[in-house]
């Protein structure tokens, strides 16, 4: 299905009935990342899948765009479809959201469901992102490509701007306001956000409750649906 919000087409899907559980991809993803772990959700709940803006079938962000900006757009996509005391369930850079929106719209939303969330920045630059600072965009492609073949910037070169936005922005001071439930998920073999950061975000948030799955990397929530809704079922 397709919805505008604030002049964005956004595609999203919904599946079962009952109270709301939204599902937000980590970068990179789309609707489809979270969907086998939605689906088995859903035989309890009413789950519902986004594309974020520049991801899968839905619009572009502009090119401001950071994490207050997507945020605003998750509340208005809530607030359109009707949706009340909703629980988030965010990966990585949607966890990244997810900790953002519960700390700004308590009211909003009911509970958080965190994987691996990329929160704590420190306003440092990745070395990719120092590199094409000032490169001219006719180069920089082919140079990422050849330096830097793995990168975001590389795979996803109509959301630099974006990403540059996102890499510096630290929301631990945020996090810190934070007063519903939330449960951290976690790998300890994550090598895209360090399980250090795990027991960190744990302390900072009162309502917090910390499951560490040995073995298991940053793609836990997509890889190992079935055992991720059996952790998550009683925290439902």
């Amino acid at each position: 299905m397709q919805i505008k919000i604030n002049g964005k087409e956004i595609y999203y899907e919904v599946l079962g009935r009952g109270k709301p559980v939204l599902f937000l991809h980590g970068w990179g993803g789309t609707s489809q990342s979270l969907k086998d772990l939605a689906k088995l959700i859903s035989a309890d709940h009413q789950s519902i899948l986004m594309d974020l803006p520049g991801f899968g079938k839905s619009d572009n962000p502009d090119p401001k765009w950071g994490v207050e900006e997507y945020a605003s757009l998750v509340t208005h996509f809530v607030k359109k479809l009707k949706l009340s005391s909703v629980i988030l369930v965010g990966h990585s850079f949607g966890g990244t959201l997810s900790l953002f929106l519960g700390s700004k719209y308590p009211k909003l939303f009911k509970k958080l469901i965190l994987f691996a969330p990329s929160y704590k920045r420190g306003g440092k630059r990745s070395k990719v992102s120092s590199y094409g600072r000032f490169l001219p965009s006719a180069i920089k492609k082919p140079l990422y490509r050849i330096f830097f073949p793995k990168s975001e910037l590389y795979k996803y070169p109509h959301l630099e701007k974006n990403f540059r936005n996102l890499i510096t922005h630290d929301i631990s001071p945020e996090v810190v306001s934070i007063r519903i439930p939330v449960l951290i998920i976690w790998g300890t073999k994550d090598s895209y956000v360090p399980v250090s950061h795990a027991s960190e975000l744990n302390r900072l948030i009162p309502e917090s409750k910390l499951t560490i799955m040995e073995g298991y990397g940053h793609g836990l929530p997509l890889m190992e649906p079935g055992l991720i809704y059996e952790a998550v079922k009683s925290f439902l």
